[in-house]
């Protein structure tokens, strides 16, 4: 970037600092992916398997009682059952970087979209962190 004045700084560049908390960022951050229906990658880490389930944020903190919901993963079109307080890793991408974060489910529910379509979902736990993740991972 170049400056306007003679130093060899670059000019002034001005941070703006933001005083929002991390959970309420979180909270923000997530309710914008789930106003969107942004589309997630599912993990159960631990696992042999390499299996990405797909799905997509349905609600957020602010609709799910501090929650997110998220609907039931699929693997293949098919539908992958969760037991309440399984961990999983959930990626997405927002803005063409890739987000994730560690959480564990809460309970199964099943959630209205629109008008009279019901989909099966799953609760899970606000995450405590939501971090950029590299595009793969193995080099």
């Amino acid at each position: 970037m170049r400056g306007t004045g003679g130093s060899r700084g670059g000019g002034a560049v001005t941070k703006m600092a933001t005083k929002q908390s991390r959970p309420a960022f979180h909270e923000a951050f997530l309710a914008g992916a789930c106003a969107r229906n942004a589309p997630i990658e599912v993990m159960v880490p631990g696992r042999e398997s390499t299996v990405v389930l797909k799905s997509r944020l349905l609600a957020g903190p602010a609709e799910a009682a501090g929650c997110v919901i998220i609907e039931t993963p699929t693997a293949g079109g098919r539908p992958v059952a969760f037991q309440p307080r399984q961990v999983i890793d959930v990626i997405l991408n927002i803005d063409g970087q890739r987000y994730g974060f560690r959480t564990s489910v809460e309970k199964r529910t099943r959630v209205r979209l629109g008008g009279r379509t019901e989909v099966n979902a799953i609760v899970v736990v606000m995450p405590s962190a939501i971090i950029p993740v590299q595009r793969r991972r193995y080099y």
